[in-house]
This record gives C-alpha cells, structure tokens and sequence, in this order.
C-alpha cells in the first residue's frame, strides 16, 4: 500500500496533486478510478481515488476516511545540532521511519553550530520519510532551544504526561541502560548531546531535574548515530 500526503483533506472532496506527487503517481503506474491511500500527517487515513488526470495534475476525490492511527505514547528526542547538516538530514529521515514524534534541536556548551536556517524546509524530509515507512503521522520539528531551557521544560512535562526523561551520557553515574528503567509503551524523552559529549554541569543539571542518566554502548558514537540507537531500542522494547 502507497500512501501519499496532502495536508489539508476533506471528505467528499477533490484535491489536486502536481509537480512531485503527480510524478509518483505516474511512476506508480496509477490509473484512473483507482484507489488511493492518504495522510493529513496528523494519525488520519483516508481512501480516495483517482477522478481525471490533466495537464501535470491528478485530481483525487477522497470519499472515505478509514481511521485514525495517533500514537498512545510519545517518543520526544532533543539533539545537539549537527555542524555536518547532510548528516542531521540523515538522521530526520530515520528517525521518522523508526518511528519519533518530537524532534527538538538543541545548544550545549559543545554545539559547534549554533543555528538551523529556515527549520520549516525540513519538513519536506518528514513527508517523504512517513511516506515510505507508510505512516500516518508526521513529527513535528520544534524551534532550536538552549539546553538549561529544554531541560527545564521536559522536567515540568515529566509528570503532567507522565512521561520517562533520559539523557544519554558516556559517563553515566548510572552506568545503565535504557532497557533497565524504561517500561513498555510508556511517553519517553531521550536527550543527545554533541560529538563532545555533555559537560559535566550540564549532566549533573539534568540528573538535579529528575532525569535518569543511560549509556547507550561501550562505543563512542556520533550524535547522529547515538540518536538513532536509541530510537531502534526503543522500537524493540515497544513491538
């Protein structure tokens, strides 16, 4: 099953693919009449079909809505900005297919790049991300925060949703895993430091703000890596 993505639909009524959607489609070798499968990108389903082709354009009329498939729990991640950005590209589009909901960037002490231009352009990346994992919700990319501000708000978060706070850290005080402490199906909020790792002020903050500290490996992982380590183990412990 091909889904595709149209932000805005409704039922009973025709929209307009163009331009690369109109491409897949043809590419897909989809006729006319038949059915086709769609996302708002918010858990919702829809069934429509194909109602004429034109000019570079394919008109579909959405006549069904099937279910809607929101998450019970949520997989949040703050992440250091990558300098290398081909690299956090990278890791927005694994980290949809695994499966994350919150994708926050974040300055430490040891972030490189302290900026990300025109975050909305990324988006593109999510939808074609959901698209070939056939999903139906797409994650939302938050604003570049401070990491003294991001912890502050996950630790007033960490109980109206009742949610578990990591911060992966090679030096963990803890010396656990997530594995240990993390209980199934629960909203979790995971937080990756740069290529420097977390200063030590910094762990200790987030250990004084009730988060749990983890090691994800004895390996020295990139910042990239290290978040989609952590999502994979997540995805295990949850199928």
């Amino acid at each position: 099953m091909n889904i595709f993505y149209f932000k805005n639909i409704k039922i009973n009524n025709i929209i307009i693919f163009d331009k690369e959607e109109y491409k897949h489609i043809i590419a897909l070798r989809i006729n006319k009449y038949d059915s086709i499968y769609l996302t708002d990108g918010t858990g919702n389903l829809y069934k429509g079909y194909v109602s004429d082709f034109s000019f570079k354009k394919v008109y579909i009329y959405v006549d069904k809505h099937i279910k809607n498939c929101k998450p019970k729990y949520t997989i949040n991640i703050g992440i250091s900005i990558i300098k290398n950005m081909s690299r956090f590209r990278w890791f927005l589009e694994k980290s949809t297919e695994i499966g994350v909901n919150n994708i926050t960037p974040i300055i430490t002490d040891y972030t490189q790049l302290k900026t990300i231009n025109n975050i909305d352009k990324y988006n593109k990346i999510l939808i074609s991300a959901i698209k070939q994992s056939n999903q139906t919700f797409k994650p939302h990319i938050n604003n570049v925060v401070k990491y003294q501000d991001f912890i502050d708000q996950a630790f007033n978060d960490q109980i109206k949703n009742n949610q578990f706070n990591y911060i992966a850290h090679n030096k963990s005080i803890e010396n656990s895993y997530l594995s240990d402490t993390y209980q199934k199906n629960s909203s979790v909020l995971i937080v990756i430091g740069p290529e420097g790792g977390f200063t030590d002020k910094e762990y200790l903050y987030a250990i004084k703000k009730k988060f749990l500290g983890i090691k994800i490996c004895n390996n020295i992982l990139r910042t990239e890596t290290s978040g989609i380590a952590v999502l994979l183990e997540l995805l295990l412990i949850n199928r």
